[in-house]
Protein backbone atom coordinates (compact mmCIF):
# COMPACT_ATOMS: atom_id res chain seq x y z
CA UNK A 1 0.00 0.00 0.00
CA UNK A 2 1.58 3.62 -0.98
CA UNK A 3 0.98 6.84 0.98
CA UNK A 4 -2.17 7.55 -1.35
CA UNK A 5 -3.37 4.44 -1.11
CA UNK A 6 -4.03 4.87 2.70
CA UNK A 7 -4.80 8.26 3.22
CA UNK A 8 -7.63 7.61 0.15
CA UNK A 9 -8.41 5.13 2.47
CA UNK A 10 -8.58 6.92 5.78
CA UNK A 11 -10.35 10.13 4.20
CA UNK A 12 -13.12 8.20 2.17
CA UNK A 13 -14.00 6.30 5.45
CA UNK A 14 -13.82 9.10 7.33
CA UNK A 15 -15.40 12.24 5.57
CA UNK A 16 -16.71 13.74 8.15
CA UNK A 17 -13.23 13.88 9.65
CA UNK A 18 -11.45 15.97 6.91
CA UNK A 19 -10.76 19.41 7.04
CA UNK A 20 -8.30 22.52 7.23
CA UNK A 21 -5.70 22.05 10.35
CA UNK A 22 -7.34 25.51 11.63
CA UNK A 23 -10.04 23.01 12.61
CA UNK A 24 -8.18 21.28 15.05
CA UNK A 25 -6.50 24.27 16.34
CA UNK A 26 -7.54 25.57 20.03
CA UNK A 27 -6.43 29.21 19.60
CA UNK A 28 -8.50 29.23 15.81
CA UNK A 29 -11.61 27.63 17.14
CA UNK A 30 -12.43 30.23 20.39
CA UNK A 31 -10.90 33.12 18.63
CA UNK A 32 -10.47 32.91 15.09
CA UNK A 33 -7.16 35.46 15.04
CA UNK A 34 -4.77 33.70 12.16
CA UNK A 35 -4.09 36.49 9.45
CA UNK A 36 -2.60 33.75 7.29
CA UNK A 37 -4.88 30.23 7.39
CA UNK A 38 -3.93 26.80 5.92
CA UNK A 39 -5.65 25.21 3.08
CA UNK A 40 -4.01 21.76 3.07
CA UNK A 41 -6.67 19.37 4.33
CA UNK A 42 -5.54 17.30 7.18
CA UNK A 43 -7.65 14.15 8.71
CA UNK A 44 -8.07 14.64 12.28
CA UNK A 45 -6.43 11.11 13.81
CA UNK A 46 -7.31 11.59 17.24
CA UNK A 47 -10.80 11.02 16.31
CA UNK A 48 -9.69 8.25 14.00
CA UNK A 49 -7.50 6.69 16.90
CA UNK A 50 -10.94 6.82 19.37
CA UNK A 51 -12.69 4.75 16.45
CA UNK A 52 -9.83 2.04 16.18
CA UNK A 53 -9.80 1.54 19.79
CA UNK A 54 -13.48 1.12 20.22
CA UNK A 55 -13.42 -1.41 17.52
CA UNK A 56 -11.03 -3.33 18.57
CA UNK A 57 -12.06 -3.17 22.27
CA UNK A 58 -9.05 -1.19 23.58
CA UNK A 59 -9.91 0.51 26.87
CA UNK A 60 -6.53 2.08 27.33
CA UNK A 61 -6.58 4.76 24.69
CA UNK A 62 -3.04 5.16 23.86
CA UNK A 63 -1.71 8.88 23.06
CA UNK A 64 -1.88 10.08 19.54
CA UNK A 65 -0.92 12.80 16.95
CA UNK A 66 -3.17 15.28 16.08
CA UNK A 67 -3.80 14.87 12.64
CA UNK A 68 -2.12 13.04 9.28
CA UNK A 69 -2.26 14.16 5.68
CA UNK A 70 0.54 13.35 2.63
CA UNK A 71 2.66 15.81 1.06
CA UNK A 72 1.77 17.99 -2.11
CA UNK A 73 3.91 15.31 -4.09
CA UNK A 74 2.06 12.49 -2.58
CA UNK A 75 5.49 10.48 -1.87
CA UNK A 76 5.28 11.60 1.84
CA UNK A 77 3.28 10.46 4.54
CA UNK A 78 2.67 12.58 7.62
CA UNK A 79 1.86 12.57 11.07
CA UNK A 80 0.65 16.08 12.39
CA UNK A 81 1.20 17.48 15.98
CA UNK A 82 -0.20 20.65 16.85
CA UNK A 83 0.32 22.88 19.90
CA UNK A 84 -0.49 26.49 20.93
CA UNK A 85 2.05 27.91 22.76
CA UNK A 86 0.07 31.28 22.41
CA UNK A 87 -2.67 29.64 24.41
CA UNK A 88 -0.16 27.98 26.90
CA UNK A 89 1.44 31.25 27.40
CA UNK A 90 -1.69 33.29 27.93
CA UNK A 91 -3.36 31.05 30.43
CA UNK A 92 -0.16 30.31 32.00
CA UNK A 93 0.07 31.76 35.86
CA UNK A 94 3.83 31.45 35.75
CA UNK A 95 6.04 31.13 32.76
CA UNK A 96 9.58 30.33 32.98
CA UNK A 97 12.37 28.16 30.87
CA UNK A 98 12.08 25.63 34.02
CA UNK A 99 7.88 25.32 33.29
CA UNK A 100 8.29 25.46 29.86
CA UNK A 101 10.82 22.77 29.77
CA UNK A 102 7.98 20.48 31.51
CA UNK A 103 5.55 21.15 29.41
CA UNK A 104 7.23 19.68 26.36
CA UNK A 105 8.22 16.63 28.29
CA UNK A 106 3.68 16.56 28.95
CA UNK A 107 3.60 16.24 25.02
CA UNK A 108 5.15 13.26 24.70
CA UNK A 109 6.28 13.53 21.10
CA UNK A 110 7.94 10.01 21.10
CA UNK A 111 5.15 8.27 21.87
CA UNK A 112 2.45 9.74 19.80
CA UNK A 113 4.54 9.09 16.89
CA UNK A 114 4.75 5.28 17.86
CA UNK A 115 1.30 4.76 19.03
CA UNK A 116 0.14 6.10 15.51
CA UNK A 117 2.81 4.29 13.43
CA UNK A 118 1.10 1.42 14.67
CA UNK A 119 -1.91 2.16 14.10
CA UNK A 120 -1.54 3.54 10.76
CA UNK A 121 0.43 -0.31 10.41
CA UNK A 122 -2.84 -2.18 11.64
CA UNK A 123 -4.98 -0.06 8.67
CA UNK A 124 -2.32 -0.54 5.86
CA UNK A 125 0.49 -3.26 5.80
CA UNK A 126 2.60 -4.84 8.18
CA UNK A 127 5.56 -2.82 6.39
CA UNK A 128 4.21 -0.12 5.64
CA UNK A 129 6.78 2.38 7.06
CA UNK A 130 9.43 0.12 5.91
CA UNK A 131 8.92 0.27 1.60
CA UNK A 132 6.55 4.68 2.40
CA UNK A 133 8.22 8.08 3.18
CA UNK A 134 6.63 9.74 6.49
CA UNK A 135 7.80 12.78 8.39
CA UNK A 136 6.67 13.73 11.53
CA UNK A 137 5.52 17.43 11.73
CA UNK A 138 5.41 19.48 15.17
CA UNK A 139 3.37 22.11 14.08
CA UNK A 140 3.44 25.16 16.55
CA UNK A 141 1.34 28.81 16.56
CA UNK A 142 4.44 30.63 18.05
CA UNK A 143 5.87 32.39 15.11
CA UNK A 144 2.24 32.97 13.76
CA UNK A 145 0.79 36.20 12.89
CA UNK A 146 -2.28 36.86 14.39
CA UNK A 147 -5.20 39.17 13.45
CA UNK A 148 -6.03 41.61 15.73
CA UNK A 149 -8.30 44.30 14.54
CA UNK A 150 -10.94 47.03 15.97
CA UNK A 151 -13.71 44.94 15.61
CA UNK A 152 -12.88 42.38 18.69
CA UNK A 153 -14.82 42.25 22.28
CA UNK A 154 -13.49 43.10 25.52
CA UNK A 155 -12.60 39.46 26.10
CA UNK A 156 -10.47 39.42 22.79
CA UNK A 157 -9.03 42.81 23.45
CA UNK A 158 -7.96 40.94 26.69
CA UNK A 159 -6.52 38.06 25.40
CA UNK A 160 -4.28 40.32 22.74
CA UNK A 161 -2.76 42.31 25.34
CA UNK A 162 -2.04 39.08 27.49
CA UNK A 163 -1.20 38.06 24.24
CA UNK A 164 1.65 40.41 24.08
CA UNK A 165 3.43 40.46 27.11
CA UNK A 166 3.97 36.69 26.31
CA UNK A 167 5.73 36.90 23.32
CA UNK A 168 8.91 37.35 25.05
CA UNK A 169 8.84 33.57 26.14
CA UNK A 170 7.77 32.35 22.54
CA UNK A 171 11.74 32.19 21.54
CA UNK A 172 12.05 30.23 24.61
CA UNK A 173 8.63 27.82 23.57
CA UNK A 174 10.59 26.92 20.19
CA UNK A 175 13.98 26.42 21.59
CA UNK A 176 12.64 23.68 24.43
CA UNK A 177 10.75 22.45 21.44
CA UNK A 178 13.75 22.12 19.32
CA UNK A 179 15.60 20.15 21.76
CA UNK A 180 13.09 17.86 22.57
CA UNK A 181 13.20 16.73 18.70
CA UNK A 182 16.46 16.71 18.15
CA UNK A 183 17.16 13.68 20.29
CA UNK A 184 14.92 11.79 17.48
CA UNK A 185 17.31 9.47 15.49
CA UNK A 186 16.43 7.56 11.76
CA UNK A 187 13.22 9.90 11.55
CA UNK A 188 12.40 12.88 9.27
CA UNK A 189 11.00 15.19 12.10
CA UNK A 190 10.19 19.44 11.88
CA UNK A 191 9.91 21.63 13.87
CA UNK A 192 7.54 24.89 11.68
CA UNK A 193 5.07 27.25 12.06
CA UNK A 194 1.37 26.49 11.17
CA UNK A 195 1.34 29.33 8.82
CA UNK A 196 4.27 27.63 6.63
CA UNK A 197 2.32 24.43 6.78
CA UNK A 198 1.09 24.54 2.95
CA UNK A 199 4.47 25.12 2.16
CA UNK A 200 6.40 22.65 3.96
CA UNK A 201 3.99 19.88 2.46
CA UNK A 202 5.22 21.44 -1.04
CA UNK A 203 9.00 20.30 -0.33
CA UNK A 204 8.35 16.67 0.75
Amino acid sequence: MTTRDLFKKLRTRHRDLVGPLCRLHSLCQSTDCCALPVTTPVINFDKIKEIYCRKNGIIHMPPSVDAITISRSGNTFCFVELKSWVKYLVYSKEVTADTIDRQVRRYHFREKLQASMEICTELSDPDFFAVNNFAYLIVTDAEAELRIDAARSFAMAMFSLAETSSRRWRPECIAATDRAISKFRGINVRHISCQDFDKVLSTL
